[in-house]
């Protein structure tokens, strides 16, 4: 610890980690207290589609990342109204969600903790964390950072190297 390393692993590893945790949080809360699915600022661009902003969202964005920004262009014929209503869905009307919110589910097994993340709370997914064996030394930290989702049943959390299948 203490070297610039050290400092570049922990932005670049758990800080990211914990910046997505808290942008789908807040993200899961706005939706929770308002349904809110309004688009960020949007404008037609020059063939007449709808362009959306999306980067930065924050104060944090534009000091951290000074002069970036990141748009989405629509495909041809979206409207602002479409685009609303299908947003954040499969948390405004659970029941026609495919993910794991439903009885259909839906599962997958990733190597990093940001994958849980995404396959969880976007993809709708329940989720394997696989430690390479190298990590397996982690598990027991991803454990506590996302026993709330262990004890939920979304996420198991394993180590170890592969054993091989029987035949």
């Amino acid at each position: 610890m203490g070297s610039p390393e050290s400092g570049e692993e922990l932005f670049s590893g758990v800080g990211t980690f914990v910046r997505m945790a808290r942008l789908l949080r807040d993200s899961l809360d706005d939706i929770a207290a308002t349904a809110d699915r309004r688009t960020r600022t949007s404008d037609r661009g020059a063939d007449g589609r709808l362009v959306v902003g999306v980067f930065p969202s924050s104060l944090y964005d534009r000091v951290v990342y000074p002069g970036t920004t990141a748009e989405i262009w629509m495909q041809p014929g979206v409207e602002r109204a479409a685009l609303e209503a299908g947003q954040a869905e499969a948390y405004v009307d659970p029941g026609a969600h495919q993910g794991w919110r439903s009885s259909s589910g839906g599962q997958c097994g990733v190597a990093r903790p940001r994958d849980v993340l995404s396959e969880l709370f976007v993809e709708g997914k329940v989720v394997v964390l696989k430690a390479n064996p190298v990590n397996d030394y982690l598990v027991p930290h991803w454990g506590r950072a996302m026993r709330a989702l262990v004890d939920a049943g979304v996420l198991r959390i394993v180590a170890g190297a592969p054993r091989p299948v029987p035949t």
